[in-house]
């Protein structure tokens, strides 16, 4: 979240006591507050502040009634809100419209949102937009409640066997790829450097003088510069320096694998 809002956006984080659990795809769910943090800071140019809230929700028969797809019950409500500039009702009304978005061409895909709208949706949950121009937005979601311990102290062991200590160059010109496999390896234990293109990579690895680093990309990263990183090792041909290609192009973005397969993909490369 950090570093995907920049320092111009301050974070207040907002929780209860007893929240109840959820059973969502962790991997998915980052992914979708990433989508909605970079779109919150994006409403912001100057700087301001997001709020995230978690807290526990009851969806009575009247809301319900009013909204034909929520199914009454009893959620973990997710709120993010941020103190941009807002959204008129015309506007929050397309904002789950694939592709339409109010941003400059070629700033914004318009499928931020979406993206978000189907994994709340694939959960049988709910989503809800409030906005006013100029106070801001927040987008709160509603995940059911998962009665039961969700837990799994086996899948803890086994992810804590997959963590490293490496240094990880990752690069993809997709802000929420970089930002939410950053997260995810930074979770594990790696060292993690970013970097948008293949330009931006080679200038990363010509000052390199690490032991090990492993460079995660996809292709089209945004130069035809990149295939020569691959080949040259960013001009830095230190003998004692290995580095570790790893190519996964699209795949982490599409793919549904939970987060503790590709910490398995980088730990078998090194």
């Amino acid at each position: 979240m950090r570093r995907a809002v920049g320092e111009k956006v301050s974070v207040e984080y907002v929780t209860s006591g007893g929240l109840w659990n959820t059973t969502i795809d962790a991997t998915q769910f980052q992914t979708a507050v990433l989508n909605l943090a970079i779109n919150g800071r994006d409403a912001m140019p100057d700087g301001g502040k997001l709020t995230i809230e978690v807290a526990n929700a009851a969806l009575d028969d009247a809301y319900a009634a009013s909204h034909p797809e929520v199914e009454p019950g009893q959620y973990v409500m997710f709120a993010i809100t941020d103190t941009g500039k807002g959204m008129d009702a015309a506007t929050s009304m397309r904002a789950l419209d694939p592709f339409f978005t109010t941003k400059p061409v070629g700033e914004g895909t318009g499928l931020g949102l979406p993206q978000v709208y189907g994994f709340v949706k694939q959960t049988g949950g709910h989503l809800k937009i409030y906005s006013e121009v100029d106070e801001g937005t927040t987008i709160k979601l509603y995940l059911p409640r998962e009665l039961g311990d969700v837990f799994s102290q086996p899948r803890q062991a086994a992810a804590l066997a997959l963590a490293g200590t490496e240094t990880v160059l990752l690069v993809d010109d997709d802000e929420i790829v970089r930002a939410t496999v950053a997260s995810m390896l930074e979770s594990l234990g790696y060292e993690v450097l970013t970097a948008s293109s293949g330009v931006e990579a080679l200038s990363i690895l010509e000052k390199w003088h690490g032991d090990r680093s492993v460079v995660h990309g996809r292709r089209y990263a945004g130069s035809n510069q990149w295939p020569q990183t691959c080949r040259t090792g960013g001009g830095n041909q230190s003998g004692d320096q290995d580095i570790v290609y790893l190519w996964l192009h699209g795949k982490f973005h599409c793919s549904p694998q939970p987060a503790r397969h590709w910490s398995g993909v980088f730990k078998q490369a090194f």
